[in-house]
């Protein structure tokens, strides 16, 4: 777990998605759990490109966790909305959307 969140989110940007999950040192859904809920939520947005929808979904789930900031519930909603919309659920990817639309608000993430 040496790869910055920082340098990951580098990664990310630049659509280095298989060198972002080898740097993280991606070994399964569970191993994950140690990294932070931001790492959790860009590494689900992650699993997301690479066609592990089921894994990003499980990654996600614990990050919805009100103890979690409202920010990252933001871009965990948005992750859940793109697996949503990936397996043709389009009233749950409206609703997950919208959701991480309120969180981002709430949190004045701009970005979000």
């Amino acid at each position: 777990m040496g790869l910055s969140y920082a340098a990951a989110e580098a990664l990310f940007v630049e659509g280095r998605f298989q060198d972002l999950l080898r740097q993280a040192e991606w070994t399964g859904v569970e191993a994950a759990r140690n990294h932070s809920p931001e790492m959790r939520a860009l590494l689900g947005n992650v699993l997301i490109c690479t066609g592990s929808l089921e894994a990003a979904k499980r990654l996600i789930l614990p990050n919805l966790s009100p103890s979690v900031p409202a920010g990252v519930r933001s871009r965990s909603e948005q992750v859940l909305g793109l697996v949503a919309r990936r397996e043709g659920d389009l009233q749950a990817s409206i609703q997950h959307f919208q959701h991480g639309v309120r969180l981002g608000q709430e949190a004045a993430d701009v970005k979000q």
